[in-house]
């Protein structure tokens, strides 16, 4: 009630100030007339000049009566203004009451205003919202009702099924019963099932493991190989902190591979602890490796692999595993496990890392068999060769010797001594040769010696293992005495021959050059021609001939040096001189640089068959046309450089490398110029590299090829022989 009277005392208000307004509004705008109204007269009677008083009364008289009609004006509007605001504010007083009532849950009364303005149909708008909620309401009331018939229902379902279940609660008990028991059955066939999953699963486990070492070791042919896979399956099956394996090498006498495998950082002193305790178990085992000393095991140490060593961690192994590496009565290392902390290891892993163990011994038994039969083999195969052969070992004690060994040196392999072998050959530095294969692994070879009447080829070579590792060496002796007999015989056939040869050659050519120069008589043109080519001919064997002496007497060591003094740039000179007019007939041009040069000391005779041989082959395959030969002369502080070089045909690549062999002739070469023996260069080589010197080339197929001659400032050295060069 009382918010009632709150808003009708607001509604009151409300129009108080409207009127409170409108009067102030209408008596301003009075005075303000009167005001104006009251200047202006003045100003009127001021311009017509009208008496002062007289103007006077007619002001005050207007102000008397413009008063008088400004409140008249002002109370009539007021009263106008009240009936207006008084319409206004009722239909607004009559929405207020309406809200009201629907506030208080009242929707059957309407508004009734009867107006075509906003505030008409404000009220129409708001009777349609009390239709619609009135009629919800009554919606509301009947769902209201339904739902109370249906929840009462529904407490009736329920008690009567309260009432049913607490007549079963006895017998859900019993069924509550039996159906723990069978869990509990459940739950122990289930741990008995777990049980078996769990051993199933550690021993495919360990049968994975297993297999997956034998199928790696199936073909292992090295200690190190197979400890390194022991290694990778023990990680898996142990978890131990260090891995320690210690086993001895079937392949070489006296060696041990001693390794840890580090999982985690420790200490030098827990390894010190590991090799203790292992030499403790040898010696309390009285277990010893086949041809090693135990001595030898405290003077070595593991190497280390896996995490770093750590000196700051001070610990050593609380607990240990050792299993015995060994096949009967053959012991061949152990396994060491350690461990960092106290551990309780299973049945599991002890049982599969013995396992492994025994499948290691099988394995390292296998290679001391392989072994055995392999040193067999290689025995028997080095006494069955012909050649003789010597082996020994890094410290140069004899191991190995064959019959034929001893039927060349006379050593017994029972007293056999490398320097036995050594004294027999002072002029030669054996064991220098020796050194160089055991330190350096350098392979020696002498291609001749003389023992006893006979010619032998030696070799020297090292002996390694699979690992690339130098464990020995070998010397080969090979009887070359047969070989250098059938070589002596050739020669002197190839020298008699060619004697025989040149006496009757020499006689045709100087007939032929009488005959062409018509000493002895007239001859046509077509008998010249043919003696023209008799004596070609003739010249071409008689060079043939000359070659094959020359290259007996070198290979044979019987051609006699004489060097002279030489000026190098004259005798150059000369000898391009001579080729000149082989040149013109082939259209190439001989170029040559003098340069100042001192003289030197060179067999004429020799250094004329190797400097003039390069220049004819340069003319023989230059270009046909434009072909060009450059000889040049140069030095350094040790030698002279000769190059000859040509624009022809150039050298095939793929047979550059063969080109200073005897009777050799390129393909292209023996296409361009189909007459040649192939001795030319293989006899320059020869004569070259007796004096000291060197002979290569540079050559492009298509371009040219370009000869060297490296020859000593020293000259050549003066050596007596049976004969000097034959020169054609």
């Amino acid at each position: 009630m009382k918010k009632e009277v709150d808003k009708a005392e607001e509604s009151s208000s409300i129009l108080n100030k409207i009127l409170i307004s409108f009067f102030l509004f209408i008596l301003f705008m009075g005075i303000s007339i009167n005001y104006y109204f009251q200047v202006f007269l003045t100003d009127v009677l001021i311009e017509y000049n009208i008496d002062e008083n007289l103007a006077s009364n007619i002001i005050n008289s207007f102000i008397k009566t413009g008063t008088l009609a400004t409140i008249v004006f002002s109370l009539v509007s007021l009263l106008v203004s009240y009936f207006v605001a008084k319409g206004l504010i009722n239909p607004i007083k009559k929405l207020k009451e309406a809200s009201l009532r629907v506030a208080n849950g009242e929707f059957d009364r309407k508004i009734e205003i009867d107006s075509d303005d906003e505030i008409g149909s404000l009220a129409n708008a708001f009777n349609k919202t009390l239709d619609f909620l009135f009629s919800y309401k009554q919606k509301l009331e009947i769902q209201s009702k339904e739902m109370e018939n249906l929840v009462e229902n529904k407490t009736l379902e329920l008690k009567k099924l309260v009432d049913k279940m607490h007549i079963d609660k006895k017998e859900l008990e019993k069924q509550r019963a039996a159906i723990l028991n069978i869990l509990e059955d459940v739950q122990d066939s289930q741990e008995e099932l777990e049980a078996s999953k769990i051993d199933l699963e550690n021993r495919h486990f360990q049968l994975e493991i297993l297999k997956s070492l034998g199928d790696k070791l199936t073909n292992v042919i090295d200690v190190r190989e197979a400890v390194n896979f022991v290694y990778e399956h023990l990680k898996q099956a142990s978890k131990s902190s260090v891995i320690t394996l210690l086993v001895s090498n079937p392949f070489e006498e006296g060696d041990l591979y001693f390794k840890s495998y580090l999982n985690e950082n420790v200490s030098e002193n827990y390894i010190d602890s590991i090799k203790d305790e292992i030499i403790e178990y040898i010696k309390k085992n009285k277990k010893t490796f086949n041809n090693v000393n135990n001595k030898i095991l405290e003077k070595i140490c593991p190497s280390l692999g896996g995490e770093k060593l750590d000196n700051s961690i001070d610990a050593i192994p609380k607990k240990s595993l050792l299993i015995p590496l060994s096949t009967g009565e053959n012991f061949f290392g152990i396994i060491h496990l350690s461990y960092c902390e106290h551990v309780e290891y299973s049945d599991i892993e002890d049982n599969l890392s013995r396992a492994i163990g025994a499948t290691l011994s099988v394995t390292i038994a296998h290679l001391h068999a392989l072994d055995k039969s392999q040193h067999s083999k290689t025995e028997s195969l080095v006494k069955s060769l012909s050649d003789g052969v010597i082996m020994f070992t890094v410290e140069k004690n004899v191991v190995l010797t064959n019959s034929k060994a001893t039927f060349y040196t006379g050593l017994l392999y029972s007293s056999a001594n490398l320097y036995d072998f050594i004294r027999l050959f002072p002029g030669i530095e054996l064991e220098k040769m020796i050194d160089g294969a055991l330190e350096r692994g350098v392979v020696s070879h002498i291609n001749e010696v003389l023992f006893v009447n006979k010619f032998y080829e030696i070799t020297i070579s090292p002996v390694k293992d699979n690992d690339g590792g130098i464990v020995g060496g070998a010397i080969i002796i090979h009887d070359i005495t047969y070989i250098k007999e059938i070589d002596r015989m050739k020669t002197e056939f190839v020298s008699v021959a060619s004697h025989q040869l040149r006496t009757p050659l020499t006689a045709v050519k100087l007939f032929s050059e009488a005959l062409i120069e018509e000493d002895i008589g007239k001859i046509n043109e077509e008998q010249k021609e043919h003696l023209e080519n008799i004596h070609k001919s003739t010249t071409r064997m008689i060079r043939l001939v000359n070659d094959l002496l020359n290259v007996t007497r070198i290979e044979s060591g019987r051609l006699r040096v004489t060097p002279r003094e030489t000026d190098i740039n004259e005798y150059i000179k000369n000898l391009i001189t001579e080729a000149k007019p082989s040149a013109r007939i082939s259209n190439v041009k001989i170029e040559y640089k003098e340069v100042k040069l001192p003289k030197v000391m060179i067999d004429q005779n020799l250094f004329r068959q190797v400097i003039q041989n390069l220049i004819s082959n340069a003319i023989r395959y230059s270009k046909q046309k434009n072909g060009k030969v450059g000889v040049k002369v140069e030095k350094d502080n040790v030698y002279y450089i000769i190059s000859v070089s040509d624009n022809g045909i150039g050298i095939p690549k793929g047979m550059q490398e063969r080109i200073f062999e005897k009777f050799y002739r390129a393909d292209n070469a023996i296409q361009a110029v189909t007459e040649g023996t192939g001795l030319g260069l293989y006899a320059s080589k020869m004569i070259v590299d007796s004096s000291g010197g060197k002979i290569w080339f540079d050559s492009n197929e298509g371009k040219g090829t370009v000869f060297y001659v490296k020859m000593p400032l020293t000259g050549m050295l003066k050596r007596e022989g049976e004969r000097g060069l034959a020169i054609s």
